[in-house]
């Protein structure tokens, strides 16, 4: 057994996580206490984050690119481009991906709540932020902020993507 170790340094996790194994753990503060937890194995543990204890979120799911093929079901880590909004996905299994739920609608400063997940904080003009896709149906891609706060629903189209500034 090995216990978990806070560390930020491969830059894919956000304070309060930390990777052990490839597996990416989160802690969680109640009444000032951290309560750790031990890993065994590849860090599989069940416990109830209202009650303040460490959670495993699970192995971190592959990181895929536009165009890329996508399978049924699977999660990926996506860096989606948010220059302009959220509405395009981009292109996954030969098909162009929009959406009518949009969690950002690409004017003005970029809200708040969607900085935290900026690939690089520093960007503030192109960002792209670290996102989860998944298949879901060979017509939806379901898209999920990291923690949880969002989604949108993507469906195939033809429609043509507008020129953005």
């Amino acid at each position: 057994m090995r216990q978990c170790e806070d560390s930020n340094a491969d830059g894919n996790t956000k304070p309060g996580q930390f990777r052990d194994r490839g597996i990416v753990c989160a802690m969680k503060w109640k009444a000032g206490v951290l309560a750790v937890a031990l890993v065994v194995g590849a860090c599989s543990f069940s416990t109830d984050p209202e009650a303040g204890v460490l959670t495993a979120i699970g192995p971190e799911p592959e990181t895929v690119f536009n165009r890329a093929d996508l399978e049924e079901g699977t999660d990926y880590r996506y860096r989606f481009q948010i220059h302009c909004g959220t509405e395009w996905l981009g292109e996954f299994n030969g098909l162009v991906w929009r959406t009518e739920d949009l969690i950002y609608d690409g004017i003005g400063r970029t809200p708040d709540h969607l900085r935290q997940f900026f690939v690089d904080p520093q960007n503030t003009i192109s960002p792209e932020l670290w996102t989860f896709i998944t298949l879901t149906s060979s017509d939806e891609i379901t898209l999920r902020l990291p923690d949880g706060s969002e989604t949108a629903i993507y469906r195939p189209t033809t429609d043509e993507r507008p020129g953005c500034a």
